[in-house]
């Protein structure tokens, strides 16, 4: 499991201390709990291995649960979810929470031997054209024999089989099966379906294996048939996996429904980015990030480029004005500070409905004791709409 350091809200795995549990030699400790209203939205995403279930809970200070939201598995191996807090949970406000991701009892995916790996038993029959694509031609009432591969089962474990495969016009049904048997093609458990015209179908076998379930095998048993053609097209798998588990945890989240002092900032980018996957394709996966600071100092940085003719005559070839704020964080930990430099570097930052572009270095503010665990750090945004120039 991998969290980008540049998501809103900061997880730790659960078998690693927090910020705010562990205390460092030579610092002093002190807790921060991320500043956050009830109307913001708050948006999680993390990788891990695919076909997994997983949940976000929501507790407040007293370990009661006030929520618990599905997290969904948006692409491949990336898990997602959002909250609002208000909507989700209305009497949030004015809590401090924190967020807990557990991994649910369910099943998890297995690789199983690609399609291409199969092969016929050799047995009664006629035989499969072998390949990415396995497919049988059933002519006159035929028989398959059983396409096969061999899979290291473990015994006890409950798994799920599924195949999907596609068929062409019959006359009369065909009955297509999925099989799990020992090595001799006894059936131990199987699914069946009868097909008839053209079309495409899927079989799932749910079983707990024995000692001897070895094999995963496929078989079309057909009545008197014109023609048809039997396609697999792909083969999955997945075993139960144990008991509920925590996984991972944030520390306290301050919430509130009015947050003075604080600064939302909204960003997004094209493409992936600190190990945000952007699934899309397009700035729409948006997140937002709330930080203790201020937003108020402006600036107007200019360039003149002059130039002095020969009859002493001196004329602006290239002149600029930029518009810029100062941010200004209040006191956060290290972890935080380097959140807002990663979120600062997207494509798209917008703070109060202006786009902002990050032209400066975010730099720290000096601070005098160096044993206190939390900086301030300030940065000039330049507005991304407000450049004037004007060139000869």
């Amino acid at each position: 499991m991998t969290f980008s350091d540049a998501i809103p809200v900061q997880f730790w795995l659960i078998d690693c201390d927090t910020y705010n549990e562990e205390e460092r030699f030579g610092l002093y400790h002190r807790c921060f709990c991320a500043p956050w209203e009830c109307d913001d939205e708050i948006k999680i995403q993390f990788q891990d291995d695919g076909d997994q279930n997983f949940s976000l809970l929501v507790y407040d200070d007293e370990e009661s649960l006030l929520d618990e939201i599905e997290i969904e598995e948006v692409e491949d191996g990336v898990y997602q979810t959002s909250l609002i807090l208000s909507e989700n949970t209305p009497d949030i406000c004015d809590k401090n929470v924190r967020l807990e991701i557990r991994k649910n009892a369910g099943f998890q995916g297995i690789s199983l031997p690609a399609l291409s790996l199969w092969a016929n038993s050799g047995g009664s029959g006629d035989p499969w054209s072998l390949g990415a694509n396995p497919s049988f031609t059933a002519s006159g009432g035929s028989d398959s024999e059983f396409i096969f591969v061999d899979y290291a089962f473990i015994p006890g474990n409950t798994y799920s089989i599924g195949m999907d495969f596609t068929w062409s016009s019959v006359a009369l049904t065909t009955q297509y099966s999925l099989l799990v048997t020992d090595a001799s093609f006894n059936t131990q458990f199987s699914d069946n379906a009868i097909g008839n015209d053209s079309g495409s179908d899927s079989l799932e076998v749910n079983f707990t294996a024995t000692s001897s379930t070895t094999r995963i095998c496929f078989r079309v048993s057909s009545t008197i048939v014109d023609s048809t053609t039997i396609t697999l097209n792909s083969i999955s798998g997945a075993v139960q996996v144990g008991e509920a588990e925590i996984v991972a945890k944030s520390d306290c989240l301050l919430i509130k429904e009015e947050h003075p002092g604080t600064v939302l900032i909204a960003y997004s980018n094209y493409r992936n980015y600190a190990g945000i996957i952007n699934y899309n394709g397009s700035p729409d996966l948006t997140f937002y990030l709330r930080i203790p600071a201020v937003f108020n100092e402006e600036r107007f940085p200019e360039t003149d480029e002059p130039m002095q003719l020969s009859n002493n005559r001196i004329i602006s070839l290239n002149s600029q004005v930029k518009k810029q704020r100062l941010l200004e964080t209040d006191q956060m930990p290290n972890y935080m500070h380097l959140k807002v430099k990663e979120v600062l570097k997207h494509q798209f930052v917008t703070i109060e409905d202006v786009d902002y572009v990050k032209e400066e270095p975010y730099e720290q503010v000096e601070n005098g004791n160096k044993r206190w665990p939390m900086r301030r750090y300030t940065c000039w945004l330049t507005e991304k709409e407000y450049v004037v120039r004007n060139i000869l």
